[in-house]
C-alpha cells in the first residue's frame, strides 16, 4: 500500500495473537504519513470472535472517512466466507447494514509457495479432502482450512516464488487449478505486487460464492454458532516476552537445528547482545525463516532525538 498511488485507503490488520506484529510493522513504515488509515484488530479472528468488532469498524470508516478502498488483512486462519457475509448480509445482531455502502472487489489469498509445497508436495490428501467434503467438518486438519480459503478466492498471490524452482511453480499451479480454477494467479516476492492488479478488479461474484459448500455451511450454523478456527483446527497462540539480551548465535542454532515442529507461524521483535542498539524482526512460516535488522531502538538514540520521538509518539 506504500507509494504515491493517489488513493485514500484504509487497512484493517487482524491477528489472533494479543500483539499484532503486522500492525506494528505497517505503522512503523510510515503508513499514516501517506494519508491513509490503519486499524489494528488483535487478540481474535474477525471471521468469528471479532466479527461484530469488524462490522463496527467498517461502519465507522464508511461514516467518517473519505475513502476509496478498504483492505481487510485477516489472520492466517480466517475463513473468507463469514467475513463476506458480515459485509453483504443485511441482518446481524448489531443492526448495522453495510450492503448499500460497501461492495467487495475481490477475495485475495496469499500462498507461501515454499511452505505450501513442503506441506502438500504430493497433493493427494488435499485433493481427496475437497472431493470428500464432509472430512473437513470432522477432522482438525489445516488442509481443510486451506480448502475453505481457496474455495471463494478471486486472486491468488504465490508469494516467495523465488524460493522454489520454476518446475515446482508449475506443479503448484496445477494443484491450485484443481482446487480453484477461476482464480487469477500472480507470482510475488516478499509480497510486492502492482496495486492495479489487485484493486478495482471487480472479480468478486456473489452468485458463484453463494453456491459454495462453505456458504451454505455458515448459513446453516447461524451467525452466533460459527465454530472458531482455533477450536476447529486445533490452533493456538502464545506470546514470549523476555527483557534479557539474546545470544544471536544460540538463537540461530535454535531456529536452524532445534525449532519445534508444532510451531506453524512465528513473528516478533528480538534484542540481541551482539548488536543491542538495533531491533530485529524474526519471522518463520513453515520451513522458511528470516531474521532482519529493523532500526535503532529509541532508547539507544541521542537524548534530544529520543525526546523528539517520544513527544511525537507518546504511546
Amino acid at each position: 500500500m506504500y507509494g504515491d498511488h493517489g488513493k485514500e485507503i484504509a487497512v484493517i490488520v487482524n491477528d489472533i495473537g494479543e500483539v499484532n506484529v503486522d500492525g506494528v510493522l505497517v505503522d512503523k513504515k510510515g503508513f499514516k504519513r501517506t494519508g491513509e488509515k490503519l486499524v489494528s484488530m488483535p487478540n481474535g479472528c474477525i471471521c468469528c470472535t471479532l466479527r461484530e468488532d469488524l462490522i463496527v469498524e467498517l461502519d465507522q470508516l464508511v461514516q467518517f472517512s473519505d475513502l476509496n478502498q478498504i483492505v481487510i488483512e485477516a489472520s492466517g486462519i480466517s475463513k473468507p466466507i463469514p467475513i463476506i457475509q458480515a459485509i453483504i448480509l443485511a441482518k446481524n445482531p448489531l443492526d448495522i447494514d453495510l450492503t448499500q455502502r460497501l461492495e467487495i472487489g475481490a477475495i485475495i489469498i496469499v500462498v507461501d509457495v515454499k511452505r505450501f509445497w513442503d506441506n502438500f508436495e504430493t497433493g493427494e490428501k488435499i485433493q481427496e479432502r475437497k472431493a470428500e467434503g464432509n472430512v473437513v467438518e470432522e477432522e482438525q486438519d489445516i488442509r481443510g482450512l486451506l480448502i475453505d480459503q481457496f474455495e471463494c478466492c478471486n486472486i491468488l498471490l504465490l508469494n516467495n516464488s523465488d524460493l522454489v524452482s520454476t518446475k515446482t511453480i508449475y506443479k503448484i499451479n496445477g494443484l491450485i487449478a484443481k482446487l480453484q480454477s477461476n482464480a487469477k494467479i500472480i507470482r510475488t516476492i516478499k509480497g510486492e505486487v502492482d496495486l492495479s492488479k489487485i484493486l478495482n478488479t471487480n472479480l468478486f461474484n456473489i452468485d458463484e460464492t453463494s453456491y459454495s459448500m462453505g456458504w451454505f455451511k455458515e448459513l446453516e450454523l447461524g451467525y452466533q454458532n460459527h465454530i472458531p478456527e482455533t477450536e476447529e483446527y486445533g490452533i493456538s497462540s502464545f506470546i514470549y516476552r523476555n527483557r534479557l539480551l539474546l545470544d544471536a548465535q544460540k538463537f540461530a542454532h535454535l531456529t536452524d537445528k532445534n525449532f519445534p515442529g508444532n510451531i506453524t507461524r512465528a513473528k516478533g521483535f528480538l534484542w540481541f547482545a551482539q548488536h543491542s542498539d538495533f531491533s530485529t524482526i524474526f519471522e518463520t512460516s513453515g520451513s522458511h525463516k528470516s531474521i532482519e535488522s529493523l532500526n535503532y531502538w529509541v532508547a539507544s538514540l541521542p537524548k534530544i532525538e529520543c525526546q523528539m520521538i517520544i513527544q511525537k509518539n507518546p504511546n
